[in-house]
């Protein structure tokens, strides 16, 4: 039993609820001499998590040198443009949802077998002129070119509207986005004689 001391609504949460489960909220005033008024019922199911949105969230990777990666030469990657946080607003069943996905993490696959993952805005690199974070010394030429993938993790979230009152946000289960890959070419610089 809970005694009301404010004439303000109240809210009731249960922690551990899922979309199958009922609540019901029984509310019965007693005035000092213990007249009770008649037990009023309120019954609501959990709010379900929203189905996942389609992203678009896909970034390309570039390189710097641009166009020729030298062998022993460090190559500066970044993803262009960087990527941020994005929110879309779903409406279901009269209940407006936000669905925000965060960049945390971004993994690199340079092409040559090796690898990278770095956290936050680093795993993304910067943009030539600025030092990139993520960076790459290939040891071997090819005129095909290497394959250079990134993917980045995103965590997502979700708020929902109701009559007024937000609540969340709540997590989702994150999301991993391929980014549109580089094909690299790498040569070996050829030293020239110019005297004698």
């Amino acid at each position: 039993m809970q005694l009301a001391s404010t004439s303000q609504p109240r809210t009731v949460t249960q922690a551990g609820m899922t979309p199958v489960d009922v609540a019901c909220l029984h509310v019965q005033a007693f005035d000092r001499v213990q007249n009770a008024s008649p037990d009023k019922v309120a019954c609501s199911k959990a709010r379900g998590t929203p189905p996942m949105p389609s992203w678009d969230l896909a970034v390309r990777v570039a390189a710097n040198p641009a166009r020729i990666g030298l062998v022993g030469l460090d190559s500066w990657f970044w993803l262009d443009p960087s990527p941020r946080s994005v929110t879309v607003h779903e409406t279901e069943a009269g209940v407006d949802y936000a669905i925000t996905a965060t960049p945390m993490s971004a993994d690199w696959d340079f092409g040559d077998g090796a690898r990278t993952m770095l956290a936050g805005p680093a795993g993304y690199g910067q943009r030539y002129p600025q030092p990139s974070s993520v960076t790459h010394v290939y040891e071997a030429h090819t005129q095909a070119g290497y394959a250079v993938r990134a993917w980045v993790r995103y965590v997502v979230t979700w708020t929902a509207s109701i009559a007024g009152q937000t609540v969340g946000p709540y997590p989702m289960d994150p999301i991993t986005q391929a980014e549109i890959p580089l094909n690299y070419p790498v040569e070996q610089a050829q030293p020239e004689l110019l005297r004698i």
